[in-house]
């Protein structure tokens, strides 16, 4: 019957709950015997990627300050190409997750320059687009979400967001944009809303309709 029925849902939501408990304890204990090895023997020879799965165990854990402290040490051990892009990523997603916003900015902006068609880039430009928010960057999370072609957060950035004079501002820097027809579209848009008309007719006579291209 119904009663049955939902003890049953509710007996094996328990059993789940206990067997994901069961897992995180083992890992952490893991992860926890792995990190205190290497301090205790700081000048064993230990592999970066060895490191490396430690600090995504304890990022995953979330030990954010153990998961940097290793993802800084795997660094230092000659990790290169996609160990390299996981180290850079565990050390700013734990600055991220600990708020200390500008080593997280400049830990993502280091992963996306040395990786721009990495499979971690795309994660990176959204953690620092919300890193660059809570700094109220507005403009470099813009900046990220034209990157990342998340078309909502654009349209929401330019019509609402980003005060009229600094979207201005934003535009004006990037006249080579492959966005910038679009840009314009909506400045004109907002100095409408804003009984701007001449600034209106002179930004919206700039935009090119025919090379308007949609946000994909």
């Amino acid at each position: 019957d119904g009663d049955n029925r939902w003890q049953q849902v509710q007996d094996e939501n328990k059993r789940v709950s206990d067997l994901r408990n069961a897992g995180n304890d083992e890992l952490e204990r893991i992860a926890r015997f792995a990190t205190v090895m290497m301090k205790r023997h700081p000048h064993s020879r230990v592999s970066g990627g060895f490191v490396l799965r430690v600090a995504e165990t304890q990022l995953e854990l979330q030990n954010y300050q153990e998961a940097l402290a290793l993802a800084q040490k795997a660094m230092t051990l000659g990790l290169t190409g996609e160990k390299r892009a996981e180290a850079l990523w565990v050390k700013g997603s734990s600055y991220h997750k600990q708020m200390d916003l500008k080593a997280a900015r400049s830990t993502f902006l280091r992963l996306i320059a040395e990786f721009p068609k990495g499979r971690l880039t795309e994660g990176a430009r959204r953690l620092l687009a919300l890193t660059a928010e809570d700094e109220g960057d507005l403009e470099t999370a813009l900046e990220q979400y034209l990157a990342l072609n998340y078309e909502y957060d654009v349209a929401y950035y330019v019509d609402v967001l980003l005060p009229t004079e600094r979207l201005a501002s934003f535009v004006n820097a990037r006249k080579d944009h492959p966005q910038h027809d679009y840009l314009l579209y909506a400045l004109g848009v907002r100095y409408m809303r804003d009984k701007r008309w001449d600034d209106a007719r002179a930004t919206l006579r700039q935009v090119r309709t025919e090379t308007v291209p949609p946000i994909e």
